[in-house]
C-alpha cells in the first residue's frame, strides 16, 4: 500500500509533500512514512505515523525530518522482523 494511502487512514487534512522514493508523506503538522525491509510478527509491512494535531505552528520541513528519523529507528528496532 502506497504511504499516502495509509496516511488517508488517519487524517482528513491534504498531506501535499511526498519525497521522490514515496516513502514519505508530510505536512506542516502530520507526517506518514513507509519502512523498508521490516516486517512485524505477522508479516505486515511496518507504517508510521506523527500527528501534530491543535498546533498552530505548521513546518513541513521538521516534520520530513522527524518522520524520516522515527521510521529509520524503527526499522533499527526489534520490531522489525
Amino acid at each position: 500500500m502506497p504511504v499516502v494511502e495509509f496516511a488517508k487512514g488517519l487524517t482528513l487534512d491534504k498531506v501535499g509533500h511526498r519525497t521522490d522514493d514515496g516513502r514519505f508523506a508530510y505536512s506542516g503538522n502530520a507526517a506518514f512514512g513507509k519502512t523498508q525491509h521490516c516486517r512485524n510478527d505477522h508479516d505486515q509491512v511496518l507504517y508510521t505515523a506523527v500527528l501534530a494535531t491543535g498546533s498552530h505552528h505548521s513546518d513541513a520541513a521538521a516534520m520530513k525530518k522527524l518522520i524520516t528519523e522515527f521510521t529509520e529507528t524503527v526499522q533499527r528496532s526489534k520490531v522489525c522482523r
